[in-house]
């Protein structure tokens, strides 16, 4: 059931290569049978929704690329040239949009960093935490 996840991502990217000016890359490596939950399935989707939403409307990038690894963990890399934030600053002020991106990979405990700096766009890394 993984390939609603992947198609639905891929179908979004067309969607808004169609609709923006904004030059959109989306990459899968490694493409083996991955089986998600339904719930690791819609959080996956609406961090990647919310990632790219956020880059287009807050960053002013104008290239996001997507990398999405299914083996041997899934990651998905969301990065963007857009004129970024200080991390930092905004954790302080507690944000809820990256509370949320937070609250949301845990809830499926996953893990979820964000590199951002001023001028340097931002990079969201939504990683499986390795089953042991």
């Amino acid at each position: 059931m993984q390939q609603d996840l992947l198609k639905a991502m891929a179908t979004e990217m067309e969607r808004l290569q169609k609709n923006t000016k904004i030059a959109i890359s989306y990459e899968v490596q490694s493409h083996p049978k991955r089986l998600f939950s339904h719930e690791e399935k819609i959080i996956i989707y609406r961090i990647f929704q919310e990632s790219l939403n956020n880059a287009m409307k807050h960053a002013r990038a104008k290239s996001i690329a997507v990398s999405v690894q299914l083996q041997p963990c899934f990651e998905m890399i969301i990065s963007d040239n857009g004129q970024g934030f200080d991390t930092q600053a905004i954790q302080q002020k507690q944000s809820l949009g990256l509370a949320n991106l937070k609250a949301r990979a845990e809830s499926i405990q996953y893990s979820i960093t964000i590199v951002s700096s001023p001028g340097n766009g931002t990079t969201i890394t939504l990683s499986e935490t390795q089953k042991t």
